[in-house]
């Protein structure tokens, strides 16, 4: 039964090795790193080249995350432009009215100044031209 385990220097091989109480008395059994680890009287070796298939796992989460980010971007510049139109849409509709208004306005004006061209006499050759113009267009021929 494992009940500590830590690592030591080992001068002798130049590396760490692991040193273990392996008993029930407490009695200690050192384990080189080199090697791999000794379980059970079986040593365990890592497969070659394992840091590099970790690093390989975690470029495939790094890709994903990337995939998702460069999804989100797409989505998220796609809710930008249809922003854009309905903003567009809602100036083109504000600027209609605002147009409606002003010919409303200047139709209200017209019917002021050709009321009042109506109550004056006599008239000069450009407010009897006026008068014409302005009759035709509420009034017709």
């Amino acid at each position: 039964m494992i009940t500590h385990e830590y690592e030591v220097g080992d001068e002798e091989s130049g590396g760490n090795t692991k040193r273990s109480k392996s008993t029930e008395e407490g009695d200690y059994c050192v384990q080189s790193n080199t090697e791999g680890a000794n379980i059970g009287g079986s040593i365990i070796k890592h497969p070659t080249g394992r840091d590099t298939a970790k690093r390989k796992e975690k470029g495939k989460s790094s890709n994903e995350i990337i995939e998702e980010l460069r999804a989100m971007r797409l989505s998220r510049d796609s809710e930008v432009e249809i922003m854009r139109k309905i903003l567009e849409m809602d100036q083109q509709k504000v600027q209609q009215r605002e147009k409606k208004m002003d010919e409303r306005e200047l139709t209200k004006m017209q019917l002021v100044h050709l009321n009042t061209l109506l109550q004056k006499e006599p008239l000069a050759s450009d407010e009897e031209n006026m008068k014409r113009f302005l009759m035709s267009k509420f009034y017709g021929n």
